[in-house]
């Protein structure tokens, strides 16, 4: 593709400056198996680089990142209010929409930024030391 750079393996420093630079994070993400797509690590580190979400409404993105993200069905999944199946120009239309409008973009950016700064990684560790004490207390040993 013209001006798409394959910037190759990058080191810890290398991906935080490159998620620095970024403005829109898309992932139109169609996981291989269930259970594969369940945190979305990447893009909440996207979401604290202030870059604008767009994301699939698979596995735990929604409910992750919510209105926090712009999220679109998955690419050749039917979409019953449009009368058709989502392509990637759907997603490319959104991310066109969000560098062209400034307004939109910051607006996104800010949401996403918001979001992350409330899922700092000792919040996230809580939340899952909570949720498997939880579990272990229905589980029965013996």
């Amino acid at each position: 593709m013209p001006g798409a750079v394959n910037l190759g393996a990058l080191d810890r420093a290398g991906i935080i400056r490159e998620q620095l630079e970024c403005q829109v994070h898309c992932m139109p993400s169609d996981p291989p198996g269930i259970g594969t797509q369940t945190h979305g690590l990447l893009q909440m580190e996207c979401a604290a680089a202030g870059c604008a979400l767009v994301l699939s409404n698979i596995e735990a993105f929604p409910e992750v990142f919510g209105d926090a993200a712009i999220i679109l069905p998955v690419v050749g999944r039917y979409e019953p209010s449009l009368e058709r199946r989502i392509t990637a120009q759907d997603y490319a239309e959104v991310v066109v929409e969000l560098m062209q409008d400034s307004s939109k973009w910051e607006e996104a950016s800010r949401k996403a930024r918001a979001l992350a700064e409330c899922n700092t990684w000792s919040i996230v560790v809580d939340r899952w030391e909570t949720m498997l004490e939880k579990v272990m207390e229905g589980v029965k040993v013996g």
